[in-house]
């Protein structure tokens, strides 16, 4: 087939392609096409949603241990500063 060639196609994806859409208009191929790409889009939408509620779970699960004031070392003599601890479980 000269199509074939001229797009750098093969034959056998010119037939499946016909198997496949033969019965259907113009019209029908525009709004599958479209209802597919819809469909990816909203896929990557709920992925990017499930992402942010795992991270939410996870912040939510961690424990922060509130920062202590400065208190003095009786043995040394120096001020020893307690800073905001991450504890992981």
């Amino acid at each position: 087939m000269a199509a074939t060639r001229k797009h750098g196609v093969s034959e056998q994806s010119i037939y499946r392609w016909r198997n496949k859409y033969a019965e259907m208009e113009v019209s029908d191929v525009r709004e599958l096409k479209r209802v597919k790409d819809e469909n990816m889009r909203l896929k990557k939408l709920l992925a990017e949603r499930n992402l942010e509620v795992e991270i939410m779970k996870e912040i939510q699960a961690k424990k922060w241990e509130p920062p202590r004031k400065a208190r003095h070392c009786r043995f040394k003599g120096s001020m020893q500063h307690h800073h905001l601890v991450y504890l992981q479980e």
